[in-house]
C-alpha cells in the first residue's frame, strides 16, 4: 500500500537530513490529501449501503406480510373446497417466503460489508492522525532546520573577528572625537601652560620639521 511506501521512505530519509531529501512535508500532506479522498469514499459507500438495508428492510417486511397473507388465503380456500385457490396460494407463498430468505441474506452481507468498511475507515482515520503528526514533526524539524541555517549565515557575515574590528574601528573613532572635542575646550579655557621639558620636546619636533623643509 502506498502507506507502507512512504513509510519507508521518510524513515530511509529523515535521518540524512532534511535538505537531502524530496520535501517530505509535501509527500505526507499529498498523501493526507489521499488519505482524506479514502476515507469519504468508504464513507460513502456506507450510506449506500445503508439506504440498500433500509430498501430492503422494507422489502422483506412486505414479503412476509405477502406469505401470512397467502398462508390465510390457502386455509379459506381449503375451507371453501377450493383445491386450486389454496394451491395457488401456498405457490405465492413459497415464492414470498424465498423472497424472504432472499433479503435476509442481502441484508446480512450488507451488514458485513457495513461492518468492513467501518474497520477499513477507523484504520484509515489512525493512519491520518499519525501521518498528520509525522508532518507536524517534519514542519518543526524543516523550521529548526531553516532557523539553524539563517544563523549559521548571520554567524558568517557578523563573525567575532569582524565585530572585533568594527569594535576597535569605533574605539579609534571616539578616541579621535574624543581628543578633537579636549582640544577645542581647551582653546576656549585660555592657553595651557606646559612644563619644560614639553616646552623643550615641541622645539626639537619644530626644528627638525624645519630642517626637512629646507
Amino acid at each position: 500500500m502506498a502507506f507502507t511506501r512512504i513509510k519507508r521512505y521518510l524513515f530511509a530519509t529523515i535521518h540524512e537530513g532534511l535538505d537531502k531529501v524530496e520535501d517530505p512535508v509535501i509527500m505526507v500532506k499529498q498523501y493526507l490529501r489521499e488519505l482524506k479522498e479514502e476515507i469519504q469514499k468508504k464513507e460513502k459507500a456506507i450510506d449506500k449501503q445503508e439506504h440498500m438495508q433500509y430498501t430492503l428492510e422494507r422489502d422483506k417486511r412486505e414479503a412476509e406480510a405477502i406469505v401470512e397473507k397467502r398462508d390465510h388465503q390457502a386455509k379459506q380456500a381449503i375451507d371453501a373446497n377450493e383445491e386450486g385457490l389454496a394451491k395457488k396460494a401456498l405457490l405465492s407463498k413459497r415464492e414470498a417466503y424465498e423472497e424472504v430468505i432472499r433479503y435476509q441474506e442481502l441484508l446480512e452481507a450488507s451488514s458485513e460489508h457495513i461492518v468492513e468498511l467501518k474497520k477499513g475507515i477507523e484504520l484509515l482515520q489512525k493512519k491520518y492522525q499519525q501521518l498528520r503528526d509525522k508532518r507536524m514533526e517534519l514542519e518543526l524539524r524543516k523550521e529548526a532546520t531553516l532557523a539553524n541555517h539563517e544563523l549559521k549565515k548571520s554567524m558568517q557575515r557578523h563573525s567575532y573577528r569582524n565585530l572585533e574590528r568594527s569594535f576597535h574601528h569605533l574605539e579609534d573613532e571616539l578616541d579621535e572625537n574624543e581628543w578633537k572635542w579636549r582640544s577645542k575646550q581647551e582653546q576656549m579655557d585660555g592657553p595651557t601652560h606646559f612644563d619644560e621639558e614639553i616646552e623643550h620636546e615641541y622645539k626639537q619636533l619644530i626644528e627638525a620639521k624645519n630642517r626637512q623643509e629646507v
